[in-house]
């Protein structure tokens, strides 16, 4: 890779995505993922993020004011909370695809805009370090293994498609009676990280009233138990 085309700085990989999201479609909203460290030891990667019912302009505008990847939902802040408690400080989080668009769209030509995106994800991975690798769900540790990406270890998904999983594995855990964390922890965590990434009070408020207001639901707790098992192996290594 020669120098020309190598990242500089965040807003060089941000010009970049903004050019690769047009490029896909005219629906598409580019996403930027939030940033703990410019050193990562480890690096998850999911597949795209979704727009979720919102219109393209509607999501453009939550952006243009602070919004960012994997920092909305009570899933996004379990895996957070798992990853900095139980993985390590240093990671980061991205998709091989950024930009948001509707579910049925993202299935269109999947592959082959995964195709499209493999430079810039080798280029954001160069930029920030050349992280150890953690995929996210099968479609993602499929695509990194055959575009020749060094996939370190793999989870399952955050989604509540993969819910079914986490409620077996929350039945089946033998510490499913003395489960430690609970909604309050959580809520912490979710005030601060927001916080810390700038989101303006009114959207923080928005999302933090439906975060958290009472104890996890048993695949929340089944998620939480699965990603502490999990990042604990892996952050022993």
């Amino acid at each position: 890779m020669d120098m020309q085309s190598r990242i500089q700085s965040i807003n060089d990989l941000h010009d970049r995505c903004k050019e690769r999201v047009a490029r896909d479609n005219e629906e598409s909203v580019y996403l930027p993922n939030p940033v703990f460290t410019d050193k990562p030891k480890y690096c998850l990667v999911a597949m795209e993020p979704s727009i979720r019912g919102q219109t393209p302009k509607e999501f453009q505008n939550q952006v243009d004011l602070g919004f960012k990847n994997f920092l909305c939902y009570p899933a996004d802040f379990i895996l957070h909370y798992c990853a900095k408690k139980f993985l390590c400080h240093e990671y980061y989080i991205t998709d091989i695809s950024k930009g948001a668009m509707k579910a049925s769209k993202a299935e269109i030509d999947k592959q082959k805009r995964y195709e499209n995106w493999r430079s810039i994800l080798q280029q954001e991975l160069d930029f920030f370090g050349n992280p150890k690798l953690i995929a996210i769900g099968e479609a993602v540790e499929k695509f990194l293994k055959k575009e020749g990406f060094p996939v370190e270890f793999s989870v399952w998904h955050f989604s509540q498609m993969v819910s079914p999983k986490y409620k077996r594995y929350y039945a089946e855990h033998p510490e499913k009676h003395h489960f430690l964390e609970n909604h309050t922890h959580l809520k912490k965590f979710a005030t601060e990280i927001l916080e810390t990434q700038k989101y303006p009070p009114d959207m923080q408020d928005k999302i933090l009233k439906r975060l958290f207001n009472s104890e996890l639901k048993e695949w929340h707790r089944g998620m939480f138990l699965y990603y502490r098992d999990k990042f604990s192996v892996i952050g022993d290594r």
